[in-house]
């Protein structure tokens, strides 16, 4: 049945949209645990791409979606604003950190909300180039694209060329040689902004070097370049904190959020940042007809309630923490590295032919336990899961991960799931 929902996928839908990881058709979801359209169960390691982050079927949440929608489910914000967007424009204010006075400017998805922060960067400093760096992913609409660094994404697509990209600072000696470089760029020409993640997923799940980013943010303020943080991913209380950049101190000019926001219940993403950029914007110039639905900003206010009620930046902090120890355990000549914070962790497979990290997914999903991959060679093993998972959920999660591992360099993998490997784990990487 998996098989014939793909069948269809690939007769009625185009190619750009299959990145398929797996076999596997979900239809129902239950606390952290999911079950394909076959009805088995898959520990959920995952979170629906980073998103699900309460886990599936929370009542308290769905009561909020249900009496908001019975209340009052559109308007267009744009044109006649609700209670419930200012509520949640205000707590968004509230939970990140700043030197300043903020505002926020609501869109649909991470990609749009990337897009609204380098429009607005170049409106307020009047200037055109925009630095990112190698291996990001920002989305995928034209701005966003174009600071996303992947040569498969932007192939034939005629892109914005006034991007310039640098090497993703991870560690002190990269940071200090890459901020060089930075420097010596905008003596010719100040960019008007640069855009970041301040940990990077898609790309490999790196952490960039804190004084890196420390020293980047003093340059931005000094010369008034916009410094613009991607917390798609790594935003939400993830990492143990709010927000990733939270670990290094500084206070970006803007921070655009996604995914998480509404924990997988509505469509919303968001910039925030300072009033006086974002207010650069003249009316009209990003809006959409769906942003800031009444339904949508009032799970996110929910969602934000039951993170700081549960104090999940905490409880990340202490289950990645465990986590990380139970990783280090396994002994594996296919482990090259664990990386990231809190409960986003990224597992780098060593690359061997027909073998990498979507191998390893594969396998792992054949056992019920759900995993993303990603990379720029498909290498990490995206370990993204709920809030709510427990130790228990861990040891299994481990247990499979070393398993699977000790299956692969005894050659004792089924001969029926390297043919699934090789037909149908597409994912990102090249």
């Amino acid at each position: 049945m998996n098989e014939n929902i793909y069948s269809r996928f690939k007769q009625y839908v185009a190619k750009n949209m299959n990145l398929r990881l797996y076999d596997i058709a979900f239809n129902r979801g239950d606390k952290q645990y999911l079950f394909d359209i076959e009805n088995k169960k898959y520990l959920d390691m995952f979170s629906g791409a980073t998103t699900a982050i309460l886990g599936y079927n929370n009542q308290e949440i769905i009561n909020e979606y249900v009496k908001t929608c019975g209340k009052l489910h559109h308007t267009c914000s744009v044109y006649t604003p609700t209670e419930e967007i200012v509520d949640l424009a205000k707590k968004l204010v509230d939970i990140v950190p700043s030197s300043g006075s903020n505002k926020t400017i609501f869109g649909l998805s991470g990609s749009d909300a990337i897009e609204c922060s380098i429009k607005a960067a170049r409106k307020y400093t009047n200037r055109k180039d925009v630095i990112c760096f190698d291996k990001a992913y920002h989305g995928s609409c034209g701005l966003s694209i174009s600071a996303t660094r992947w040569d498969s994404l932007q192939e034939g697509l005629l892109l914005d060329k006034d991007f310039i990209a640098f090497s993703y600072p991870k560690s002190k000696e990269e940071g200090e040689i890459i901020l060089s470089e930075i420097i010596k760029s905008s003596k010719q020409e100040l960019p008007a902004a640069i855009v970041m993640e301040s940990i990077q997923g898609d790309g490999g799940m790196f952490l960039a070097d804190k004084d890196f980013l420390i020293s980047l943010s003093e340059f931005c303020l000094q010369k008034e370049i916009i410094l613009i943080i991607d917390e798609i991913q790594s935003g939400m209380s993830r990492t143990g904190k709010w927000w990733g950049y939270e670990h290094t101190g500084i206070a970006p000019d803007m921070v655009v959020i996604g995914k998480a926001t509404s924990a997988g219940y509505g469509v919303l993403s968001a910039v925030i940042g300072r009033d006086a950029v974002l207010d650069s914007l003249d009316k009209g110039q990003h809006v959409f007809t769906y942003s800031a639905s009444p339904h949508a900003c009032s799970v996110c206010s929910k969602v934000i309630e039951i993170i700081e009620r549960e104090n999940y930046p905490k409880k990340n902090e202490e289950n990645g923490f465990y986590f990380f120890e139970k990783l280090r355990k396994i002994s594996s000549p296919l482990i090259v590295d664990i990386r990231g914070i809190g409960l986003m962790i990224g597992l780098e497979i060593r690359k061997q032919e027909n073998i990498n990290a979507g191998l390893v997914g594969l396998r792992c999903s054949e056992k019920g336990v759900y995993f993303g991959y990603y990379g720029q060679n498909n290498e990490i093993l995206r370990i993204h899961p709920p809030y709510i998972i427990n130790e228990r959920d861990i040891d299994f999660a481990c247990e499979v991960i070393e398993d699977t591992l000790q299956e692969i360099t005894t050659g004792k993998i089924p001969s029926e799931t390297y043919a699934k490997f090789e037909k149908v784990c597409v994912g990102l990487g090249e």
